[in-house]
Order: structure tokens, then sequence, then C-alpha cells
């Protein structure tokens, strides 16, 4: 019998809260038309006593790569505004690539298992072969291999070619 009541009880409280939960929707899908807004006064966008929104930056951070305080450089005001000026950053200007280099691609490196000599597999202007450090294809001398790129020499002039 106790537990019919029980049961009884909890369905009445919960038909109660849905009850509680419909009636706020419904009352808040039907609208308050009764209020009244004010409208605000409008500004005009020119004062004669308006202050200028601006600020000065204080450039003293220490200098992350040389770890010393940057000597402190006045900055003019900066004003909010105003928009700054764009300026165009040009790209440097990449070195004069020599012609006379014949085309050189790196396969990667070879290596025997058990022996501690590697050599690479490389290829100048067609022409493949496997290639110990030191080792000399024409004008081109390999001076070191790593398993991503060769480093070749020609002349005084060095060069590292990745795969």
């Amino acid at each position: 019998m106790k537990n019919k009541r029980t049961t009884y009880l909890l369905m009445a409280v919960v038909a109660a809260i849905w009850g509680l939960i419909g009636w706020k929707i419904w009352k808040g899908l039907q609208g308050d038309d009764d209020f009244n807004v004010e409208p605000e006064p409008v500004l005009s966008a020119k004062k004669k006593n308006a202050l200028s929104d601006s600020f000065q930056l204080i450039l003293n951070y220490r200098d992350p790569f040389l770890d010393k305080p940057a000597a402190a450089v006045p900055s003019p005001p900066i004003s909010t505004n105003t928009l700054p000026k764009q300026t165009l950053v040009t790209a440097p200007k990449p070195e004069p690539v020599t012609a006379n280099w014949p085309e050189i691609r790196y396969g990667g490196l070879v290596k025997r298992t058990g022996q501690e000599k590697s050599a690479g597999f490389v290829s100048v202007n067609g022409s493949s072969e496997i290639v110990l450090p030191g080792q000399k294809i024409g004008e081109i001398i390999i001076t070191r291999l790593w398993r991503d790129s060769v480093e070749v020499q020609r002349g005084k002039e060095k060069r590292i070619v990745k795969k």
C-alpha cells in the first residue's frame, strides 16, 4: 500500500513540474506588450571638446637575441582615431643562382648491414651513381652524406641538395 502512495505522489509532483514548465513556455510565447522604450538621445558625431584617444608605446623590453635591454627609442604618440599608413613589405632578393651547376638529385642513403660506411644514391645530369663521401663525379665532389640531403662542392662553392 505504501508503495502505491509513493508512486501516486511522485506522479503528481512530476505532473506539477511539467505543468509549470509548460505554463512558463506558453506565457513566454504570448509576449508582453505593456512596456515602453524611450529612445536614447543621439549624440553629435563631432564635439568641439572631444578628447583624442592616443597613447605612447614604451619600448624598453629586453632584446630576446642579445639578452640585453634595448635602447629606449621614443616613439611618436599613436592615435586610434586615424588608421596607420600601409607600407609595402618587399621580400628580400634571392641570391643569384649560378647557371653553370649541373642538375643534381639525391635519392637517399644506402648502407650495407654490418658495415659502418654508407653510400648515397646521387644523380648528376641524369646519370645515377652510388657514391661515397669524397668521391668525384665529373667536376662535382661529394663532401658529406645524410639521410635527407647531400653536401656537394664545385670549386670553392658548396651546396646542400635535399631529397
